[in-house]
């Protein structure tokens, strides 16, 4: 069995027969000229996160991380040449249920200094 987390990051065993989701990730760091990072505190866990998610299945990397930036922030931004980081998760989810996830993580800048509160969906999801 393998051990994967859930948005706690308690550990759960993945049982063998279980079928894994392959889910791609993009997050997006957006800093000032004082280097401090824009984040997002998820409504689910007491935290703080970069903003980005999972890539869906015909959309572009870059694409996605615009979007899921400004789903979560309001903000628009473009995306700053190529990956600073690429990582791995196993985690758990209620809807998805086990999944692998590749973490790509972009350094992106304001397209827009405009923030649209209407669209901020900070992570409400249902991951509670």
């Amino acid at each position: 069995m393998s051990v994967y987390y859930d948005h706690l990051q308690r550990p759960i065993e993945k049982p063998d027969d279980v079928f894994v989701v392959w889910r791609p990730c993009v997050y997006g760091i957006l800093s000032n000229e004082r280097g401090e990072w824009f984040l997002v505190e998820p409504s689910w866990a007491k935290r703080w996160d970069l903003p980005g998610g999972g890539v869906e299945m015909e959309e572009g990397v870059r694409d996605a991380l615009v979007r899921e930036f400004y789903e979560e922030t309001g903000y628009r931004v473009r995306v700053v040449g190529g990956p600073l980081y690429l990582g791995e998760s196993r985690f758990f989810h209620k809807d998805l249920g086990f999944c692998h996830a590749i973490i790509l993580i972009f350094k992106v800048e304001l397209a827009d200094p405009k923030r649209d509160e209407q669209v901020v969906n900070t992570f409400e999801d249902g991951f509670e």
